[in-house]
């Protein structure tokens, strides 16, 4: 699967809102696809239009998705 995170713009620095969230996020998205949960348009499109708002929607119910950083699937 191509990387969900290729657009979605820059968050600010020093915020709660960084790079780890967000790749965690994409993490997240990514096993949703392949569970068949969401499709990769939708997935995209959420990373790329507003990504925090996708965290808000998406990850809260998606726990069961552990995130490990720097470990590949």
């Amino acid at each position: 699967m191509e990387r969900l995170g290729a657009y979605g713009g820059a968050e600010p620095r020093n915020s709660e809102w960084g790079a780890d969230k967000k790749d965690q996020l994409e993490f997240v998205l990514h096993k949703m696809v392949c569970a068949g949960e969401i499709p990769l348009a939708d997935a995209q499109r959420a990373i790329a239009t507003n990504w925090i708002d996708a965290w808000k929607r998406y990850m809260p119910g998606h726990q069961k998705f552990k995130f490990k950083p720097g470990i590949a699937e």
